[in-house]
C-alpha cells in the first residue's frame, strides 16, 4: 500500500481539526470554584480606575500600529507577523470584554460582533492572496474596526492588568503552539527535530518514503508552530521565521531541536496561565488542557 504524501497527510489533519465532535469526545470537565473566580473578577473590575493608566498617546501609538498590520495584510506584506499581531490582539480584546462581563449582557455588544468578524476575516485571508488589494480590504474590514476598537478597550483597563492579560496571551499562545507541533504527523514532525539536528532533508524523506519536495513544505509548515514558541524566548529573540531547510541549520534554531527545550517552555507557559488566572480569575485554558492530555496520553502508549 502507497504511503500518502505529506500534502495529503496535513490536509487530512486540517480537516479534523475543524471537527467539532473530535474536539468534544476529548474535553475533560475541569473543577474550578466559580464563585471564587466571580469574586476576583469583580474585585479587578473595581481595581481599573486605579493605577497607572494609559496616556491618550499611547493608545493613538497602539491603534496606529495596528492600522499599520491592516495595511500590510491589504497589500500582502508581512503576513505571518501581521496576522499573529491581530490573533493576539483578539484574545486580549475578548479577555477584556470578559472582564467587564460583556459576555454576560444580554444586550449583544458590538465589539463582540466585530471580534467574531475579525476572526472570520483571518481565516478568510489565506483564500484571498490572489484578489485586488480593495477586494481584500473589504475582505478585512473588521481587523481596521478593530484597531479602532483599541481606543476604548485601553480605557477599560490599567496598564497592571494589560501587562497580566499580556501575559496570559502569551502562556496560552505557546501552549497551543506546542499541542499544534505535536498533533502535526509523527513522520513530519520527527523530520523537524532531525533537521534541526543535521541530518538532510533527502534523508529523511527517504527514511519516511514521502517525496522531498512535498516533505520541504510540510516540514517549512510547521516549523511555523515551533517559530511562535521561540520568539516568546529572551534567548531567541534573533530568532527568524524559516524560509528554507537551510534557514532550520541556524544557531538560533537548533537549540529548539531539543525535546527539553520545547518541554520547559511549554511549563513556563502553564506557570504563565496558573498566575494569570490566580489574579484574574478567568479561565480559557480547557480546550487546552484536554488536548495536552490527549498528546501526553499518546506519548505514553508510544513508550509502553
Amino acid at each position: 500500500m502507497k504511503s500518502p504524501s505529506a500534502s495529503q497527510i496535513l490536509a487530512a489533519q486540517r480537516k479534523a481539526k475543524k471537527s467539532k465532535a473530535i474536539d468534544r469526545a476529548y474535553k475533560k470537565p475541569i473543577q474550578r470554584s466559580q464563585s471564587l473566580a466571580q469574586k476576583t473578577i469583580a474585585t479587578l473590575r473595581q481595581q481599573q480606575a486605579h493605577g497607572e493608566q494609559y496616556t491618550p498617546e499611547q493608545i493613538d501609538e497602539e491603534s496606529r500600529k495596528f492600522w499599520g498590520y491592516y495595511n500590510d495584510l491589504v497589500y500582502c506584506r508581512n503576513i505571518a507577523d501581521s496576522r499573529a499581531s491581530f490573533e493576539r490582539l483578539i484574545f486580549c480584546i475578548r479577555y477584556i470584554c470578559m472582564i467587564w462581563g460583556l459576555y454576560q449582557n444580554p444586550r449583544r455588544s458590538y465589539w463582540l460582533d466585530i471580534l467574531d468578524q475579525a476572526v472570520a476575516a483571518i481565516d478568510n485571508e489565506t483564500t484571498t492572496r490572489e484578489q485586488s488589494p480593495n477586494q481584500r480590504r473589504a475582505v478585512l474590514s473588521p481587523l481596521k474596526e478593530l484597531s479602532y476598537i483599541i481606543y476604548g478597550a485601553l480605557q477599560l483597563v490599567n496598564k497592571k492588568t494589560a501587562a497580566t492579560i499580556f501575559c496570559h496571551q502569551v502562556g496560552v499562545e505557546i501552549r497551543d503552539q506546542v499541542a499544534s507541533l505535536f498533533e502535526a504527523p509523527e513522520a513530519v514532525r520527527n523530520s523537524l527535530f532531525a533537521i534541526l539536528k543535521g541530518e538532510s532533508l533527502r534523508a529523511c524523506a527517504k527514511r519516511h518514503h514521502v517525496k522531498e519536495n512535498e516533505l520541504r513544505a510540510a516540514v517549512l509548515a510547521i516549523s511555523e508552530h515551533l517559530y511562535r514558541i521561540a520568539e516568546s524566548d529572551n534567548e531567541s529573540a534573533e530568532i527568524q521565521r524559516a524560509q528554507s531547510i537551510p534557514d532550520l541549520r541556524s544557531p538560533q534554531w537548533r537549540k529548539w531541536g531539543a525535546p527539553q527545550t520545547i518541554s520547559s517552555a511549554a511549563n513556563y507557559a502553564r506557570w504563565l496561565c496558573q498566575q494569570a488566572e490566580q489574579q484574574t480569575g478567568i479561565s480559557i485554558g480547557r480546550n487546552l488542557e484536554a488536548r495536552e492530555a490527549k498528546i501526553a496520553a499518546q506519548f505514553m502508549k508510544e513508550m509502553i
